[in-house]
């Protein structure tokens, strides 16, 4: 697999975008099944993946912990956003919700966080196979959350410098010393 990288990404399942009293309408479909189409994946989505955006209508919120129940044409979704990103919402609320919907029999590992370096930028996740180390911007993530890694291989180009010597040419110099 010269020049490809395997990439993780932790998926984010619910977002929260707050609309005005203008917010009419059901359902918006931004994208379903993206598959092939003239272009690369936009936003890491697979050819598995599927994405909404719906409307709702809040139910409750817990300003202290994020807790949020919503209620998406009469069923309710219960989620914990950042405490922050709840701030200032109050039940009767009307809201849009992107809902990313992650097909988990492809490119995803279950795991665990067992650790967060806020300092460094990285988290820890705990995998049937092993601990990850991650770099991410992510900051509400802490230990004991249970994440998805979304997998998807990157092709980064031929690699630089002399790790492989070049198929029409002679065998490299020795190095002097």
């Amino acid at each position: 697999m010269k020049g490809l990288l395997a990439a993780g990404a932790i998926a984010i399942v619910m977002s929260l975008g707050s609309v005005g009293a203008a917010a009419d309408g059901a359902s918006m479909l931004l994208a379903q099944r993206s598959r092939g189409g003239g272009g690369g994946r936009r936003g890491g989505a697979t050819e598995a993946d599927a994405r909404s955006l719906v409307r709702g209508r809040i139910v409750s919120v817990d300003a202290a912990t994020g807790r949020v129940a919503l209620d998406v044409d009469g069923t309710i979704l219960e989620s914990t956003f950042p405490p922050a990103r709840v701030n200032g919402m109050k039940p009767g609320d009307v809201v849009y919700i992107t809902v990313n919907l992650i097909d988990t029999r492809f490119a995803v590992v279950m795991g665990s966080v067992t650790a967060v370096d806020p300092q460094k930028g990285t988290l820890t996740v705990a995998t049937p196979r092993g601990a990850l180390t991650v770099t991410t911007t992510v900051t509400t993530i802490q230990p004991g959350d249970t994440v998805i890694l979304k997998l998807d291989v990157v092709d980064l180009g031929p690699p630089l410098g002399p790790s492989a010597p070049p198929t029409d040419r002679g065998p490299l110099p020795t190095p002097v010393r």
